[in-house]
């Protein structure tokens, strides 16, 4: 199960570093490929910082993948992370903010990682003291 973590980890981290490059340097396109009509401004310059968040986010979900059990929290944060993006992308959806088109992408791509990372938690491992 270690394996399969670390590799769910890597991948959910190099996905989270690939779509904050893309929204920061190809911000129209990526609105584009989620059909959202216009953005500008303000909403750019919080896209940006998102995006940020999730390149920061994925390159320490990376670095936390070369010992998941020594570096548990991180993995805690990953579960917590793709959960509450997943309700929160679900959330949008019962509100209309957007629809399937804009949202569900998302709302696929965290619940996927959430359940990943659940199943290969190390749930009996003993975090090493160091």
């Amino acid at each position: 199960m270690a394996k399969a973590l670390k590799v769910v980890m890597i991948i959910y981290g190099v996905l989270s570093i690939l779509f904050g490059l893309a929204f920061i340097i190809i911000p129209d396109q990526m609105t584009d490929w989620f059909n959202v009509p216009e953005i500008t401004g303000f909403n750019i310059y919080i896209l940006t910082l998102l995006a940020a968040q999730f390149i920061v986010s994925g390159v320490f979900l990376i670095m936390a993948s070369r010992d998941p059990v020594r570096y548990i929290l991180w993995v805690k944060w990953a579960i917590a992370h793709a959960a509450i993006d997943a309700m929160v992308a679900a959330y949008a959806l019962i509100r209309s903010y957007g629809d399937f088109s804009q949202i569900g992408f998302a709302l696929i791509l965290h619940a996927v990682f959430a359940i990943l990372l659940l199943t290969c938690y190390p749930w009996n491992a003993k975090q090493s003291t160091a």
